[in-house]
């Protein structure tokens, strides 16, 4: 994958707070990286970037899931800067981030930091 692109996600789940002592923190860069770099997975997330992950890594898509919201609601219990970051989505839907949400908006604000 593209190094700039690797090295954008760790700055981001940095000031996140997901942790990089959980699984789910490398199925989480990988999927941001494959819907960053191929536009096609934008929209195939659970059909097409979950396998891919859980093939390259031996588990199953179900494992990739869960190890994904488990880094996800850690961060969302632990950190402030993850609740102020996605603070607009939250009072529109009342509700934590879904995997797919998290992917999708991480991966549009990385896209749009890179063509800056």
């Amino acid at each position: 994958m593209d190094n700039k692109v690797t090295k954008e996600i760790v700055k981001k789940f940095e000031v996140l707070g997901i942790n990089p002592r959980f699984q789910g923190y490398d199925f989480l860069r990988d999927a941001i990286e494959m819907v960053i770099c191929n536009k096609g997975c934008t929209r195939k997330i659970t059909k097409r970037v979950y396998p891919n992950i859980a093939e390259k890594y031996t588990t199953t898509t179900a494992g990739v899931e869960r190890s994904m919201r488990y880094a996800i609601e850690k961060a969302f219990d632990t950190s402030v800067n993850i609740n102020n970051y996605f603070e607009n989505y939250l009072k529109a839907n009342k509700d934590k981030v879904s995997n797919v949400q998290f992917i999708s908006i991480v991966s549009e604000h990385i896209k749009n930091e890179i063509a800056k």
